[in-house]
């Protein structure tokens, strides 16, 4: 079986304009079971932020970083995903934790903000994956 039309010129742009768009969705993985663990920090007393990234875009889109609030033995819990453009800030409370998304990394322009109650996550003891 011959492939004639490939050795035009029209034929080479056809079979690069299929390849390409499969290859860039393809090479762009977004399975959590494959992110690299960056950094654990300890927030308030026993508990923690754990980031990790996922450095699937390389060299033509930003790393998505992947952030959780857990204590270790009670809950672990899923709090955001960020890119390069998005800065994220975590503000303590007497019971829980403030998470801040903003629309660039200079706090600028609020886009999200989430509150979370500690005392009800290690008591719902959930485990996020």
């Amino acid at each position: 079986m011959q492939f004639e039309f490939i050795n035009t010129k029209r034929g080479k742009l056809n079979l690069l304009i299929i390849i390409l768009p499969l290859l860039l969705i393809f090479s762009c993985r977004r399975n959590r079971e494959e992110l690299e663990h960056l950094k654990t920090d300890e927030i308030v007393d026993g508990i923690f932020i754990e980031l990790y990234v996922d450095n699937s875009g390389g060299a033509f889109a930003s790393s998505t970083y992947y952030y959780y609030l857990t204590d270790s033995n009670n809950f672990r819990k899923f709090m955001s995903i960020r890119d390069d453009d998005n800065g994220v800030y975590i503000n303590t409370a007497s019971n829980g934790v403030f998470l801040n998304i903003y629309y660039s990394r200079m706090r600028g322009n609020l886009k999200d903000s989430t509150f979370y109650d500690v005392e009800k996550l290690k008591k719902e003891n959930e485990f996020d994956d």
